[in-house]
């Protein structure tokens, strides 16, 4: 028999080693707040098949994206699909398809690929262990992180862990976003995104804030995908009585304990810059994760595929664009 391969819907069959970002919840979240134009499983659901992400790249251009793909997910005929997925594509006016894969995947290594149009998944992230028990975990962290921790109890810093997402905890959570983004100059999600993200995650999702006197301090949302949880989003307050408790320490490590109560093996912080590069601008950020501990994993090769002639012209805007910046 031909294998068929096309758009599909696992419709109820629940797909159990799916990573996060080829989940359907993940499908959900992207179509419901309009992050995407399309989402899709492509291809047959018994060999090679991916959630693809059709996402508008600039200046009219469409790219699609595959993020976070295993290796179950790709049989012998991955170059049949993946075939006949890039005509299905070209005829949506993509671009170009970018592959990010969780796991080394042989099949992948024969792509020639270009530089790729925007990291979904920074290449390097720091993963703590969850195996030992949380005294030796708190004992293992650098000197710095762990005082954090220990001072923000020591000032009667409160926790709240949070499974039920009201408006007034979204209200809560939007103020300390905003803070945050203005102090740190980026941008956020909608309020809609991150209501969205809550529900649709809700089994697997869980918020951790500390506060003090009924004002919140930071809050922090971690997600479940199988053996580990992720930091996924972390935000704080400005105020800099507030500051001086350095509160997202204690926030990120009852985050780490309720996970690991919950049976995870391991803590993803999450994105940190590339050890060889100075000049990264998550350099900030990784100095703070640093001092939780863990060690820095790399993540596989990601891959860049043009499928349209379009693709030199999309590049070279890019390039003048990356010049008018200088």
């Amino acid at each position: 028999s031909r294998m068929k391969y096309d758009v599909f819907d696992f419709s109820g069959k629940n797909i159990p080693e799916f990573s996060l970002w080829q989940s359907g919840a993940w499908k959900n979240i992207l179509t419901k707040s309009g992050q995407a134009r399309e989402v899709f499983y492509f291809g047959n659901p018994d060999s090679t098949f991916f959630l693809v992400e059709i996402r508008s790249v600039g200046a009219g251009f469409f790219g699609a994206f595959i993020l976070w793909v295993k290796n179950f997910q790709i049989a012998e005929d991955f170059w049949k699909c993946f075939d006949i997925l890039k005509n299905f594509l070209q005829k949506k006016w993509v671009i170009f398809i970018q592959i990010e894969p969780i796991e080394e995947i042989s099949k992948f290594q024969k792509m020639s690929s270009k530089e790729v149009s925007r990291k979904f998944l920074t290449p390097f992230t720091r993963i703590i262990s969850l195996a030992d028990d949380a005294e030796k975990i708190i004992a293992d962290m650098p000197q710095k992180g762990r005082y954090a921790i220990r001072n923000a109890e020591k000032k009667w810093v409160e926790i709240e862990i949070i499974t039920n997402f009201s408006d007034e905890i979204l209200n809560e959570w939007m103020k300390l976003l905003n803070e945050t983004t203005t102090r740190d100059a980026f941008a956020h999600n909608s309020r809609e995104y991150y209501k969205t993200f809550l529900q649709e995650l809700w089994n697997d999702v869980f918020m951790v804030a500390s506060k003090i006197n009924g004002k919140y301090l930071a809050m922090t949302i971690s997600v479940f995908s199988h053996d580990t949880a992720l930091y996924y989003y972390g935000a704080s307050t400005s105020d800099p009585e507030g500051r001086k408790l350095a509160s997202s320490y204690l926030t990120l490590w009852e985050s780490m304990k309720f996970s690991k109560n919950h049976g995870k093996k391991m803590y993803d912080l999450f994105g940190v810059a590339d050890p060889n590069n100075f000049d990264d601008p998550l350099t900030g950020v990784s100095q703070f994760k640093q001092k939780l501990g863990g060690e820095i994993h790399e993540l596989p090769k990601k891959f860049l595929l043009p499928i349209s002639f379009k693709f030199s012209i999309y590049s070279l805007l890019l390039k003048i664009k990356k010049f008018l910046k200088k």
